[in-house]
Protein backbone atom coordinates (compact mmCIF):
# COMPACT_ATOMS: atom_id res chain seq x y z
CA UNK A 1 0.00 0.00 0.00
CA UNK A 2 1.31 3.43 -0.85
CA UNK A 3 1.37 6.16 1.62
CA UNK A 4 2.67 9.12 3.31
CA UNK A 5 4.42 8.66 6.10
CA UNK A 6 1.52 10.48 8.33
CA UNK A 7 -0.63 7.42 7.02
CA UNK A 8 1.69 4.99 7.54
CA UNK A 9 2.05 5.52 11.02
CA UNK A 10 -1.18 4.91 11.64
CA UNK A 11 -0.81 1.36 11.10
CA UNK A 12 0.19 -1.35 12.83
CA UNK A 13 3.94 -3.23 12.44
CA UNK A 14 4.46 -6.83 13.38
CA UNK A 15 7.74 -6.08 13.98
CA UNK A 16 7.69 -3.21 16.44
CA UNK A 17 5.07 -5.75 18.40
CA UNK A 18 7.48 -8.38 18.34
CA UNK A 19 10.95 -6.38 19.41
CA UNK A 20 8.66 -4.24 21.79
CA UNK A 21 7.50 -7.27 23.97
CA UNK A 22 10.65 -7.40 25.67
CA UNK A 23 12.36 -3.52 25.31
CA UNK A 24 10.20 -0.90 25.34
CA UNK A 25 6.44 -0.27 26.97
CA UNK A 26 4.19 2.30 26.22
CA UNK A 27 2.43 4.84 23.50
CA UNK A 28 2.92 4.22 20.27
CA UNK A 29 5.32 1.50 20.36
CA UNK A 30 3.25 -0.80 17.61
CA UNK A 31 2.98 1.85 14.71
CA UNK A 32 5.09 1.62 11.90
CA UNK A 33 7.72 3.94 12.20
CA UNK A 34 7.70 4.86 7.85
CA UNK A 35 11.40 6.71 7.50
CA UNK A 36 12.48 5.75 10.59
CA UNK A 37 12.98 1.81 9.40
CA UNK A 38 15.26 0.17 7.68
CA UNK A 39 12.51 -1.74 5.35
CA UNK A 40 10.84 1.75 4.58
CA UNK A 41 11.22 2.81 0.30
CA UNK A 42 10.04 6.04 -1.45
CA UNK A 43 7.98 5.68 -4.06
CA UNK A 44 8.11 9.05 -5.00
CA UNK A 45 12.22 9.31 -4.77
CA UNK A 46 12.57 13.18 -6.07
CA UNK A 47 9.05 14.72 -4.62
CA UNK A 48 9.29 16.40 -1.81
CA UNK A 49 7.28 17.57 1.77
CA UNK A 50 4.27 15.92 2.93
CA UNK A 51 2.72 14.82 0.29
CA UNK A 52 5.90 12.44 -0.83
CA UNK A 53 4.96 8.55 -1.20
CA UNK A 54 6.54 5.36 0.34
CA UNK A 55 5.94 1.57 1.18
CA UNK A 56 6.63 -1.13 3.57
CA UNK A 57 9.34 -2.77 2.18
CA UNK A 58 9.11 -6.18 4.28
CA UNK A 59 5.65 -6.16 2.54
CA UNK A 60 6.40 -6.39 -0.92
CA UNK A 61 6.45 -3.48 -3.59
CA UNK A 62 2.86 -2.88 -3.67
CA UNK A 63 0.94 -3.17 -7.52
CA UNK A 64 0.44 -0.04 -7.68
CA UNK A 65 3.74 1.09 -8.09
CA UNK A 66 4.32 -1.76 -10.94
CA UNK A 67 3.16 1.41 -12.99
Amino acid sequence: MLGTESDAKEHFCPLTFSLASSHQHGEGIFECKASGCMGWNWFDPKSKGKERRGFCGMAGRPLAAET
